[in-house]
């Protein structure tokens, strides 16, 4: 049960981590486009 609880804090620490990457890396990738236009 313990070892359940733990796991679960863990993924949604790691499912938080990549939203944030993924989010920062999708921005990153859109301001760099708009550079290229300009």
């Amino acid at each position: 049960m313990i070892k359940k609880i733990k796991q679960t804090k863990l993924e949604k620490k790691f499912f938080l981590f990549y939203n944030n990457f993924s989010i920062i890396t999708f921005g990153s990738l859109i301001t760099m486009k708009k550079n290229a236009y300009l």
